[in-house]
């Protein structure tokens, strides 16, 4: 994702809010619908390490 890279080093936060939900919603439509729920879940799980 070199558009990522870019708005990254140029510190466009919002460019690169759109770049990574466009990227997830390209991805979702590419999974079968009824994992959907199961990438939601996921999404929502708190990380392992604590970290949140």
């Amino acid at each position: 994702m070199p558009g990522l890279a870019f708005a990254i080093r140029k510190e466009q936060w919002d460019l690169a809010a759109v770049i990574l939900v466009r990227a997830l919603l390209e991805t979702t439509l590419r999974i079968p619908e009824d994992a959907i729920p199961q990438l939601l879940e996921a999404l929502e799980e708190e990380p392992d390490d604590g970290s949140r």
